[in-house]
């Protein structure tokens, strides 16, 4: 049974015992009744309505939000902008994504807890390919690793880190603007204004990489199950280039257009999408992962460390270990905002468990959580499951 219907259940339990609860009430006022009988018959209704309340708010538990808020035609942009911190929205005929600080990029959790934008170098190195039109790289619903409750196929190229940082960055565009229709006009810039917008000097390499990107990310196609229900993307974006020069080089004026429509919104729903800071956001290694899977949760967990090497894409066994603790380490950095900010982190003896607490978690608990540590944070002896 899925939480819908579950929900569904619920909710009509608790509409019965509402009607049972006014029914015995009207009997117990009957004047007939004597006083005690009145008083027995009184209680076990506030008891009724007592229940029905708590099966409601059960109810309320089981059935999932809708992924897009709907705000009425006329309602305010105070009104807009408190929706939006929470979830997509739409008001009358347009489409938002939630807005966060200004200094952070949103991105879907869905897409950043498993390998679809993998660690690897291996996507880049076929750039040329890919901006030759090679299709023999394309894969059909190719399942990428991710948890045991979600399942990610993706027909399309093969994506990795930087192709995360272009997509946050082509999101970004839409902080101020709804997503497209059909029928609504590409967003415009250049390949100038985007790599300093994604924190990065211009350079022609720099230019080809973000072109190649693009065409990867306007190939992909997803289907997501999760919650019982099937999310489809028929495109992360659509992309079109205008070049200043018929010689065939990339000049920093050349044009790139791009849409991203409404269907990507169904990403975006309460809780299913995090505020990464700008700087880790266009980072395309291990750290930028890692700053965006952990940033998409609330609170630590430990996790085996072989499915965090599989859920990020990271192609090496034998190094990943020492590239983690790298990357966490670096994360612990003060000048990262605490939402992004690794306090500290824990392994179990043997190494095959980790836990990571963010600095935002341990100020909400007001402790560490890796308290069961002995000597070093690396020596925990009883995790829990997560």
């Amino acid at each position: 049974m899925t939480d819908a219907v579950a929900g569904r259940k619920l909710e009509s339990v608790a509409a019965w015992m509402r009607a049972l609860s006014d029914s015995v009430s009207d009997i117990a006022n009957s004047p007939e009744l004597e006083s005690a009988k009145q008083e027995k018959l009184l209680e076990a209704a506030r008891a009724l309505a007592g229940d029905s309340k708590a099966i409601d708010r059960a109810a309320k538990m089981s059935s999932p939000e809708p992924a897009i808020a709907v705000l009425p035609m006329d309602a305010t942009d105070r009104e807009l902008a408190k929706a939006r911190s929470r979830q997509a929205v739409r008001r009358g005929t347009d489409l938002y994504l939630p807005r966060s600080w200004d200094t952070s990029r949103i991105q879907p959790s869905l897409l950043v807890r498993c390998a679809l934008f993998a660690v690897t170098s291996t996507v880049q190195a076929q750039n040329d390919r890919v901006l030759s039109g090679d299709r023999n790289l394309l894969v059909t619903e190719k399942r990428i690793g991710s948890r045991p409750d979600v399942s990610v196929l993706l027909t399309g190229y093969p994506l990795c880190q930087f192709d995360r940082q272009v997509y946050a960055g082509c999101l970004e565009y839409y902080r101020d603007e709804p997503l497209a229709r059909p029928e609504s006009r590409h967003i415009s810039t250049s390949f100038y204004r985007f790599a300093t917008g994604m924190d990065k000097q211009y350079s022609t390499k720099g230019h080809a990489a973000i072109r190649a990107s693009l065409l990867r990310l306007s190939h992909a196609q997803l289907r997501i199950r999760y919650n019982g229900e099937t999310i489809s993307l028929p495109k992360l974006l659509s992309v079109s280039f205008t070049s200043g020069g018929n010689d065939g080089c990339f000049r920093a004026s050349d044009e790139l257009a791009f849409q991203i429509s409404e269907s990507v919104a169904d990403l975006f729903g309460p809780g299913q999408w995090a505020a990464v800071d700008k700087a880790l956001a266009f980072k395309d290694d291990l750290k930028g992962w890692l700053a965006s899977y952990f940033g998409s949760h609330s609170s630590s967990f430990w996790l085996p460390v072989e499915t965090l090497r599989l859920h990020s894409g990271y192609e090496s066994k034998q190094n990943f270990k020492a590239s983690l603790r790298r990357a966490l380490d670096q994360l612990k950095h003060q000048r990262i905002p605490e939402r992004n900010r690794v306090a500290e982190y824990f392994f179990t003896k043997d190494e095959k468990k980790i836990q990571v607490v963010l600095a935002a978690w341990r100020r909400t608990k007001g402790q560490a959580l890796g308290e069961d540590a002995q000597g070093s944070a690396e020596s925990v002896t009883s995790p829990e499951s997560g």
